[in-house]
């Protein structure tokens, strides 16, 4: 006697039906979900778990992602303008090219990520954590990173002219060739820091420790060194 082959009808994630008929997302399970060019703008995804899921091209424009779990995602292309992310985790998302205009990233953690061509204008960046992350190459031109954690990451190349480095924390940090004109890094612990061919002109570097700093080739040029130890 032969059976026929049974049909299965096709099984759908029922998170999608919720994501689908409401915005309140809240402490939501989303952790490795297809959202890939979803529209989530404006939604409340306060401390919603979102690891690991591919939100590449999705609209997260005026979402609240405060608390949200997003370590491992991809927000490649996503659009997250005036989004709250304050204390999200996103440490090892995929950020490349990702919209961050007027989003508050205040607290955040971004360790590990992988950041290129990501538009940070506007955004609030202060208390974030961006220890090991890859910022290569990345404008950060004017940003306020005061208090911030960028031990470990690599900034070589990237461009933090006139921005507000007061306060954070620069152990391991490659900044080769990186601009760093009119910044000000006073009071920083700058000790064995990778700054070759880095542009430091009219920085202010007052107070700072540069004790086995690579210097070499660097752009000094009216750069304010009070008090600074280069011993």
């Amino acid at each position: 006697m032969m059976i026929s082959n049974p049909v299965f009808s096709e099984v759908i994630d029922p998170r999608l039906e919720l994501i689908e008929n409401t915005k309140d997302l809240r402490y939501a399970d989303l952790k490795h979900m297809d959202l890939k060019n979803k529209d989530l703008s404006g939604a409340d995804l306060y401390g919603a778990n979102l690891s690991g899921a591919d939100l590449y091209g999705a609209n997260l424009s005026g979402a609240d992602l405060t608390n949200a779990k997003l370590f491992g995602s991809v927000l490649q292309y996503a659009i997250l303008t005036d989004a709250i992310l304050n204390n999200a985790d996103l440490s090892g998302a995929n950020i490349y090219e990702a919209d961050f205009e007027n989003a508050d990233l205040s607290g955040a953690s971004l360790r590990h990520t992988y950041s290129y061509k990501t538009k940070f204008f506007n955004a609030i960046l202060t208390n974030a954590d961006f220890s090991s992350a890859n910022f290569c190459g990345q404008l950060l031109s004017g940003k306020d990173l005061s208090g911030s954690n960028l031990s470990d990451a690599d900034l070589h190349r990237a461009n933090l002219s006139y921005a507000n480095l007061t306060k954070t924390i620069l152990t391991g940090t490659d900044l080769r060739e990186a601009t760093l004109h009119g910044a000000n890094i006073s009071g920083n612990d700058l000790s064995n820091a990778l700054l070759s061919g880095a542009n430091l002109s009219n920085a202010n570097l007052a107070n700072t420790i540069l004790i086995g700093a690579d210097l070499r080739n660097a752009n000094l040029t009216n750069a304010v060194l009070t008090n600074a130890d280069l011993s």
